[in-house]
């Protein structure tokens, strides 16, 4: 049985940096950590996951937007943390994660927006919620705009993260087609 040779989870692309010795992986990760670092992001701590490879930096963006009904801010961030992944036979590839978090409430990895209905959950919770029914349009006028806002630094980082991969990353690839027996074939972009 074959296995694909790259796992991309989020990334547009297979972002591919060429591996030849083992110390290959350690100076490419430096190397894509320090471009990173020049465009904001911050190193983590070294960690590996089984699964996900060595995640190398993350960046947040926080916002604050003010509730008119009690003058109290709403504060929320979206984060995007990196990694690199050793290729099944060869090379290595460049991905990310990305999540947001609205009054402390939020997950990593997710990668679907929150609706509008579950920020005013969360704003509920956390006592924002305006009183009487005549100011509900300014609590869904609350939610419409952090969503709204959410989605732009998403893809905001999104865009300026794979472009730190693109000048970093030797090819880029597609997956084309997948085997049953797992075997993947790849066309370069």
């Amino acid at each position: 049985m074959a296995t694909s040779n790259f796992i991309t989870n989020n990334a547009s692309r297979i972002f591919v940096i060429p591996i030849k010795e083992e110390f290959d992986f350690d100076d490419a990760a430096a190397n894509v950590t320090a471009s990173l670092i020049g465009i904001g992001h911050e190193s983590t701590r070294e960690s590996w996951d089984r699964y996900d490879g060595r995640y190398m930096t993350e960046k947040f963006m926080n916002e604050c937007v003010w509730n008119p009904e009690n003058g109290k801010p709403i504060e929320f961030d979206v984060h995007i943390k990196t990694c690199i992944r050793s290729g099944y036979y060869s090379d290595a590839n460049l991905d990310w994660e990305i999540g947001y978090s609205l009054e402390g409430y939020g997950e990593l990895d997710i990668q679907s927006v929150p609706d509008e209905d579950y920020i005013k959950e969360l704003l509920d919770r956390n006592s924002y919620a305006v009183s009487g029914e005549t100011d509900s349009d300014i609590f869904d006028l609350l939610a419409s705009m952090i969503r709204e806002r959410i989605v732009r630094m998403m893809s905001s980082l999104v865009e300026e993260t794979e472009n730190e991969f693109r000048q970093n990353s030797s090819a880029s690839l597609r997956c084309v087609g997948r085997f049953s027996n797992g075997e993947a074939i790849y066309e370069q972009e």
